[in-house]
């Protein structure tokens, strides 16, 4: 099984800026990868996706 990995990001090239469109594109056993940053959204989830937050200093 081939899982698919997309990125959030307020900076990083490629990455979608907002998790809600990081989660529209989503499918089952994706993960999204928050990079540093603030985001202000209200989410549902639904479905089968995994959510990970970097920190950085």
């Amino acid at each position: 099984m081939n899982q698919a990995v997309v990125s959030v990001s307020h900076n990083e090239p490629g990455g979608l800026p907002r998790i809600g469109d990081a989660l529209a594109v989503a499918g089952a056993g994706t993960t999204v990868m928050l990079q540093p940053g603030v985001y202000e959204e209200e989410l549902r989830l639904i479905g089968d996706v995994t959510i990970v937050g970097f920190w950085a200093p």
